[in-house]
């Protein structure tokens, strides 16, 4: 029997941030340089003892220049050999003459936080903390409704909106209700288990472009399109985007022609999936998430390939992991190996003390245990 291996990107590596206001502390974290800032902000303040609510807004600066975006990865950033710092506002109980700005997210469980600001408080700064409720730039992923008019200006403060009590402010979720650009829009079955469509091909099926023995997908994840930089007029170039092991968030991603190096006309087509094990995660036009369970490509099958255009429901997100086949999961947490890990309902694994310490919030879809089932 084989021993499974682990993959390379399980081995730990630590990354040392400063905390602002003491420039002689410091704090190491793990990391994978895949890992979004949102999650390497959630490992500094738990690595410093605080709780999901014991901030109203955390910051992480490079070179004193805050990282606006935080579903952007670190190695976007290009943070290595630069000093990165971290600065928090703690969350605090109402004082004499605070005003209460109260978020409500609408949908099947109505959210309910409550934040509190000293009257001199800007607009643009309260919507710059309910960052913290989504890991993203409220002015990508959500969008905040005053129930009371305000004035234009968002520099203006709320005592100058007139706001003297309480302000309450409805997210909606942009993921969930806008529509999503051309070429973008991927299928998906009623079975879970399945992305869609399925055609299982040898490595010498010439139906992947170009592939006439010399197969042009490698191991993993690849994707098949389309690419308007063909000489002739009105017809589109195959090409295929070699993206490998690991997470591939095909409705947030660039591809780019491997012809023209532009990724402007491109249309994802399909998906092939090469000698690994690969599973998904999605979020469907209602707001369900799904996550499915690891499958295998047989290596005597060579490759499958996945159809979006020709299945009937719409997602506004899908994400799809690959892995090498025999490698063993990792807890995204801690990045150590998962041994007896906790399954939570949305599917996802972690170390049982990972998930307590990270209050029982998933780290990769949201999903609040303790919201759902009190526990």
């Amino acid at each position: 029997m084989t021993t499974p291996r682990i993959s390379e990107k399980a081995m730990t590596k630590t990354l040392d941030v400063i905390l602002v206001g003491n420039a002689l502390k410091a704090v190491s974290v793990p990391y994978l340089p895949d890992d979004p800032i949102s999650i390497l902000l959630t490992r500094i303040y738990t690595s410093l003892g605080g709780g999901r609510r014991s901030f109203y807004r955390q910051d992480l600066f490079l070179n004193g220049v805050p990282l606006e975006d935080h579903t952007k990865s670190i190695n976007h950033y290009r943070i290595f050999g630069n000093t990165l710092s971290y600065h928090a506002i703690q969350a605090r109980n109402r004082h004499k003459g605070d005003i209460a700005v109260h978020i409500h997210i609408p949908g099947g469980l109505r959210v309910k936080r409550t934040f509190y600001f000293t009257p001199d408080t800007t607009i643009s700064q309260v919507r710059a903390t309910v960052d913290f409720l989504s890991d993203a730039p409220t002015s990508e992923q959500m969008s905040m409704v005053p129930t009371t008019p305000l004035k234009a200006d968002e520099g203006l403060t709320l005592a100058e909106n007139g706001i003297t009590h309480e302000l309450i402010f409805r997210i909606t979720k942009d993921l969930w209700r806008k529509s999503l650009p051309l070429g973008k829009l991927f299928s998906y079955t009623n079975n879970l288990n399945t992305l869609g469509t399925c055609a299982q091909h040898s490595l010498t099926d010439s139906s992947v472009a170009g592939c006439t023995g010399d197969c042009p997908v490698g191991p993993g994840t690849n994707v098949e399109g389309t690419c308007k930089c063909s000489t002739i007029p009105s017809t589109a170039q195959t090409i295929v985007h070699k993206h490998g092991l690991g997470l591939l968030e095909l409705t947030h991603s660039t591809f780019v022609c491997p012809s023209c190096k532009t990724h402007d006309g491109i249309t994802p087509l399909t998906v092939v999936l090469l000698r690994c094990q690969y599973r998904f995660h999605g979020i469907d036009h209602r707001g369900q998430q799904f996550t499915s369970v690891w499958e295998k490509v047989p290596m005597d099958i060579g490759y499958k390939m996945f159809n979006y255009l020709d299945l009937m429901i719409h997602w506004r997100r899908l994400v799809i992991e690959s892995a090498g086949v025999g490698e063993l999961d990792e807890c995204v947490i801690c990045l150590k190996t998962l041994v007896d890990p906790l399954t939570l309902s949305c599917g996802h694994q972690y170390h049982k003390i990972c998930f307590k310490n990270w209050d029982k919030i998933c780290p990769t879809c949201q999903y609040n245990r303790h919201l759902l089932s009190g526990n």
